[in-house]
């Protein structure tokens, strides 16, 4: 919670914090390797499909910030990893989402796509198979009503519900500390991004309170 994190960041706690948040990381990533040992060594690994995915990121002191309640790059990154059997593994520098998962799955597994709704994912299997490196279209990350942000290969756009934008060249700024959403030079790459941005917004969720 953000009370937390505040009260560990002004006990001077953070140097403990950060190592307790690495020391959670090498433990995850060992437990990881142990089950895909089990796995390779098993008689089901020629035909099982692994999937990795996280959380969404954390800044843990980054602009200021300790928390995951942001639309910057590195509270929108995402461990995601897909490992198909046959197919050799390789990176993909373009942007994809969560959202993607699931028509990825039904093209891998052979499953026909629902009839009678619309998928607003992306079927990754171009990307996968090495036929095609880019995903097609920016990807839409969302906090709350009204506040989204726009990621291409190259750039970040972000608006919030009160008007207020942000825009990052990663090609120069990769940690997006330059907002160059005044820059004129900016304004094609970012009218373009602003296209994808939602027309209508689903209501904010209320939290729950404990007593309910």
């Amino acid at each position: 919670k953000r009370g937390t994190h505040a009260a560990v960041v002004n006990a001077g706690l953070w140097r403990e914090y950060l190592r307790s948040y690495y020391a959670a990381t090498s433990y995850v990533d060992e437990q990881l390797g142990r089950v895909l040992a089990a796995l390779e060594s098993g008689p089901n690994s020629a035909d099982t499909i692994v999937i990795f995915a996280s959380d969404n990121g954390y800044n843990a002191g980054e602009k200021d910030m300790w928390a995951k309640f942001a639309l910057w790059e590195q509270t929108n990154r995402v461990v995601f990893s897909i490992g198909v059997p046959g197919v050799p593994p390789r990176m993909i520098h373009s942007p994809v989402g969560l959202i993607d998962l699931y028509p990825t799955l039904l093209t891998l597994c052979g499953l026909p796509t629902p009839r009678e709704q619309t998928l607003d994912g992306v079927d990754l299997t171009p990307l996968i198979r090495g036929t095609r490196s880019e995903r097609g279209r920016p990807v839409l990350s969302t906090w709350g009503e009204g506040n989204h942000s726009i990621r291409d290969a190259r750039f970040r756009y972000l608006r919030y519900r009160n008007g207020d934008e942000e825009f990052y060249d990663h090609a120069t700024d990769p940690y997006e500390w330059h907002n160059r959403a005044q820059d004129p030079a900016c304004g094609p790459a970012k009218r373009e991004l602003a296209r994808w941005l939602p027309q209508a917004d689903a209501p904010e969720i209320e939290p729950a309170r404990p007593w309910d």
